[in-house]
């Protein structure tokens, strides 16, 4: 049960993470919101490790 909620929040906090913050491409955007939807958990671990990184500080 709690891996179940730990499963549930990453993947929240990855959508969220994705929406609020801006890309150097703003299809970057869309492409990471996809793939985290497609593959929940796959997704959330690619864009943890290499998503963030596109993004403009």
């Amino acid at each position: 049960m709690v891996l179940i909620l730990l499963y549930a929040a990453l993947v929240i906090y990855c959508l969220i993470d994705i929406v609020r913050s801006m890309f150097k491409d703003p299809t970057n955007k869309i492409v990471w919101t996809v793939v985290v939807i497609l593959m929940p958990y796959l997704g959330s671990m690619l864009y943890l490790a290499i998503g963030r990184r596109s993004k403009v500080s």
